[in-house]
């Protein structure tokens, strides 16, 4: 059964829906949430039995008969054909000219407050105050799972969390850091660590299962398992499987192509002579240091550059996100089209030299934190404005979105906890600007430094009877 604050977001579409109102793409999202709630399938048969009630009890007056007519007007005689303000007095009941056209004057008058009062009446009670964002928090994290799933910068990984995010859970389980090989650690090149780990992901053919270790509060984790189908060329199928098997979301995953590597100061990588064994697979450990600290580690197969394993450490050294190959094979393979539901689609960043591209923000920047823009998404006429941005080296991505209507509170929110990525969420005049990356929390103060800032939300009544202008005029 799906959360109830998920169902609150389309309490408003189920009578779109009855009425053929919706647009493609609500259409698409509201009948997928219908697929997996019971509740709002319920309430939808229910808006449906009573339009069809509504539809049945009307009844349509009868026109007046002809003979009745007839009838009024031989009852009336000569008279009539005379107006019935007239009288057979005398002349100076008549009204003069001057007098007909003050009385015009002052009906017009009247005629025209009652139309300003009836459309201000109107704009009131049409009016809507701006959409509160109820969760942006979990929002940011959605997108953001679903961003470096779309770029291929890490599919398992963005598919769990979507679903942890969906409400997926599994029972709480301890896992320890994989063990390094014997050997000391040699300095590798940040280029050739950059052209090792974010390779073109896609130019080889393979499938396999990815577990993929989700840090909670305290030492413990949340393990799912993630099929991945990938066609070189093509893209890749991901499906996230509940515990019992079944499945729990399923993606197909375009080959967007990401990423331009980018230098970050303070980074050093490590690589050993020794190699070691992951999933059948002979492997090579890559290490990144900032300091004297081990951040990120990454099992690559030694034929194919395709990561087998990765580990990303807290300040402690303690695994935050540990995903890895199970099972692998590579080779011919294919993407269950029937099981693969489209992923919200981004569009690459080379395409992002259209007229109204960018939405809500006063502009788009094509860098972020040092990190180059690889995608973004744009709302369409039929739906209230929106903008995603996705910034990627290969390594570090940062998702940016900004979201028309006002936060909870109206304060800035921001947000560290264990296992997710990290988010700031602020007001910035008509819409929310969040940000989002599992990268380390000083790339997100960066990436927010460079967004606008914090701006409070101004709604007049004056605005509320736009809007309700706007909605009776069939406008936005």
């Amino acid at each position: 059964m799906t959360e109830p604050h998920h169902c609150q977001r389309f309490t408003d579409d189920l009578s779109g829906l009855v009425d053929h109102t919706l647009s493609p793409r609500r259409l698409a999202r509201v009948r997928e949430h219908l697929e997996s709630c019971a509740d709002c399938r319920e309430n939808l048969a229910a808006i449906r039995a009573l339009r069809d009630r509504l539809s049945a009890g009307r009844v349509v007056a009868p026109a007046a008969p002809s003979s009745l007519t007839q009838r009024l007007e031989g009852i009336a005689g000569g008279e009539s054909d005379q107006p019935l303000y007239l009288t057979t007095g005398s002349s100076k009941d008549l009204l003069t000219r001057s007098q007909r056209l003050g009385r015009t004057l002052t009906r017009s008058g009247v005629a025209t407050v009652v139309v300003l009062v009836t459309l201000l009446g109107l704009g009131l009670a049409l009016g809507q105050e701006p959409t509160t964002l109820e969760d942006p928090v979990g929002s940011a994290r959605e997108q953001y799972s679903q961003s470096i799933a779309a770029i291929s910068v890490n599919e398992a990984v963005g598919a769990a969390m979507s679903a942890r995010q969906r409400g997926m859970r599994s029972a709480p389980v301890r896992v320890e850091p994989r063990a390094v090989v014997a050997g000391r650690p040699q300095p590798l090149s940040e280029e050739k660590a950059l052209a090792l780990l974010t390779g073109d992901r896609h130019r080889v053919s393979y499938s396999g299962t990815q577990r993929v270790w989700l840090g909670e509060v305290g030492d413990s984790y949340q393990v799912h398992d993630v099929g991945i189908d990938v066609v070189a060329g093509q893209g890749a199928g991901v499906t996230v499987r509940d515990d019992r098997g079944r499945v729990f979301l399923s993606w197909f995953v375009p080959a967007l192509g990401c990423c331009d590597a980018a230098a970050e100061p303070g980074r050093r990588f490590h690589t050993y002579r020794e190699q070691t064994v992951v999933a059948g697979r002979a492997a090579r450990l890559v290490e990144a240091h900032r300091g004297d600290q081990v951040v990120a580690r990454w099992w690559v197969d030694a034929e194919h550059d395709v990561v087998l394993w990765f580990e990303r450490y807290d300040s402690r050294g303690v695994p935050v996100v540990v995903a890895g190959y199970v099972s692998i094979r590579f080779g011919e393979t294919e993407i269950h089209h029937d099981e693969a539901a489209p992923q919200p689609m981004l569009q690459a960043a080379t395409s992002a030299d259209r007229d109204g591209w960018c939405r809500g923000l006063p502009s788009c920047p094509t860098h972020l934190a040092g990190l180059p823009l690889v995608a973004f998404a744009t709302s369409d006429d039929t739906e209230a404005p929106w903008q995603r941005l996705v910034y990627s080296d290969g390594m570090r991505t940062v998702s940016v979105s900004w979201t028309s209507g006002v936060l909870p509170e109206g304060t800035r929110v921001d947000d560290d906890s264990r296992g997710q990525p990290h988010v700031s969420a602020w007001q910035a005049g008509d819409g929310v600007i969040s940000v989002a990356t599992t990268d380390s929390r000083a790339l997100l103060v960066r990436a927010c430094g460079e967004l606008p800032t914090e701006q409070e939300h101004r709604f007049s009544l004056a605005d509320r009877i736009g809007s309700g202008w706007r909605r009776l005029l069939g406008i936005g």
